[in-house]
């Protein structure tokens, strides 16, 4: 069963549990720094910044995997990263090619 964190008073939509959240994040490799995951009762939404578009599907396809859950509405932003250093090298080929 998907657990859940309680909804606050400044977010009406409940929060991914935890260990949901830590299990996509690992499959991200940190692909995309900070990613929040959201259930309403359609779905899930995600928020974070990701290193390209490729980052920010994979992103959402990982999430619908791991929870089930269909994404409804991916918010993730897409901006390259701060230093390369930053950024798996998998990624930095789908940043800059190959």
């Amino acid at each position: 069963m998907l657990s859940l964190s309680q909804p606050s008073s400044a977010n009406p939509y409940r929060e991914l549990s935890r260990d949901r959240t830590e299990a996509i994040r690992r499959r991200l490799d940190r692909r995309v720094p900070e990613l929040r995951l959201f259930v309403t009762d359609d779905g899930l939404i995600l928020t974070g910044r990701a290193y390209s578009w490729y980052a920010k599907q994979l992103a959402q396809q990982a999430a619908s995997e791991i929870t089930g859950l269909p994404v409804v509405r991916n918010a993730i932003e897409v901006a390259p990263p701060r230093h390369s250093e930053d950024t798996p090298d998998e990624e930095r080929r789908h940043v800059s090619g190959p």
